[in-house]
């Protein structure tokens, strides 16, 4: 994976809310200092792959242990995070200028189904799966969508994410 990407280790983020109801609540929130957002990998394409059609620029990795519950609370409050991090400016390494981050990805789920895999998809937002023997794979919304696969020395295999083209009521 070195040889496609830089790897950064838990990178600092500030939001740069664009829902005024988010930027009124950061201004309300007393209970806390200034914000900012820690996600523990974000992965900057080195030209290698880009040069393999690599359009996304810098994406995230957020790694999970467990998204399982009962009433889909550890989902709801990743996802949530998920979300921040899409409004956010990170810095990437000391000196550049802060960027945001095109898809966030979660490390640790195998899949998503029905109303969940919908908002990834619409979002922006994947799956990583890292497997002991085959390609590490980035899939996008419910986890069947390939974006990228990475196996050994082989050129990494590439499709642009899916989006729908409709908007509002679906």
């Amino acid at each position: 994976m070195h040889q496609w990407f830089k790897i950064h280790k838990e990178c600092r983020g500030t939001p740069a809310f664009t829902k005024p109801f988010k930027r009124l609540f950061a201004v309300w929130d007393v209970r806390r200092g200034k914000h900012h957002f820690q996600i523990d990998f974000i992965l900057e394409p080195r030209t290698s792959l880009i040069e393999t059609g690599w359009g996304l620029g810098c994406v995230g990795i957020e790694a999970k242990g467990s998204l399982d519950g009962n009433d889909g609370s550890a989902f709801g409050r990743a996802f949530a995070q998920i979300l921040d991090y899409q409004t956010a400016q990170f810095q990437i390494a000391p000196k550049t200028a802060p960027q945001p981050l095109s898809m966030i990805f979660l490390l640790g789920p195998k899949r998503f189904y029905g109303t969940a895999a919908s908002i990834m998809m619409q979002e922006g937002v994947g799956i990583v799966r890292i497997e002991r023997t085959g390609p590490v794979k980035f899939l996008h919304g419910n986890g069947m969508h390939p974006i990228l696969e990475i196996d050994g020395e082989s050129p990494p295999r590439y499709r642009r994410p899916r989006f729908g083209m409709g908007s509002g009521h679906r």
